[in-house]
C-alpha cells in the first residue's frame, strides 16, 4: 500500500493495479468482543459493504435485509442451516435517536436477541455470511481470523456453498461469484 500510494496518474500501469486494489476487501481483524460497536446501536445510514474492522455490520444488514429480497432469503437460508430449528428472522427496531439495534429472533424464545447478547460465533458468522453474500461483492474478498479456532461443521459448509454460489441460497445473482473460502486457523 505504501509503495502504492506514491504512484501518480502519470504512470498508467501502477495507477491501474492502485485503483483495481483499492477494490478489494480485506478482512483482518474483526472484534466481536463485548465492549465493541458492533454489540451496539447503529446510527442508520444506508451502507452496502462491510469495513474492514466489520464494526459497520448493523448498518449494512440493515441495509441489504430490508431493501434486497434476495439477500434477506440468503441469509436466512445460511442462518436456518447454522441453527436448524432455533433460527426465526433479523428484526431492527428502532433504538433511539436516529439509532437502530438488531436483534435475532428465535423460534423457541420469546425474547429476542440483541447484538449484545450473541455470542462471538454467531456474530462472526453473521459477518462472513454479509461479506459473501453481497449483491455487488469486492472483485478480491480476503478474510483472515486467525484465533478462531478450526473445527469442521455445518456452518463450514454453509459459508464454503455461499462463497461458492452453490445451493438454494446462491440464488441471488452475483453472490459470491468465483470466491473461495479457507476457513481454518492461520497456521
Amino acid at each position: 500500500e505504501t509503495l502504492l500510494s506514491l504512484v501518480s496518474n502519470d504512470y498508467p500501469r501502477p495507477f491501474a493495479v492502485q485503483s483495481s486494489i483499492r477494490l478489494w476487501s480485506v478482512h483482518n481483524d474483526m472484534p466481536v468482543g463485548p465492549a465493541t460497536e458492533i454489540r451496539k446501536a447503529a446510527v442508520t445510514r444506508a451502507e452496502r459493504r462491510v469495513e474492514p474492522d466489520g464494526q459497520n455490520l448493523i448498518a449494512v444488514l440493515h441495509t441489504l435485509y430490508v431493501n434486497d429480497n434476495s439477500f434477506r432469503e440468503f441469509l436466512d437460508n445460511a442462518m436456518s442451516a447454522a441453527f436448524p430449528d432455533d433460527y426465526a428472522e433479523l428484526i431492527f427496531p428502532p433504538a433511539e435517536r436516529g439509532r437502530i439495534e438488531m436483534l435475532v429472533r428465535r423460534k423457541h424464545r420469546k425474547r429476542a436477541d440483541s447484538a449484545a447478547d450473541l455470542s462471538d460465533g454467531t456474530l462472526r458468522f453473521l459477518l462472513l455470511i454479509t461479506i459473501l453474500g453481497s449483491a455487488d461483492p469486492a472483485p478480491l474478498i480476503a478474510i483472515d481470523e486467525h484465533e478462531v479456532e478450526h473445527r469442521a461443521s455445518p456452518i463450514e459448509g454453509a459459508l464454503g456453498d455461499a462463497a461458492a454460489g452453490a445451493g438454494p441460497a446462491a440464488s441471488g445473482a452475483g453472490r459470491a461469484r468465483g470466491a473461495a473460502v479457507d476457513v481454518t486457523d492461520g497456521v
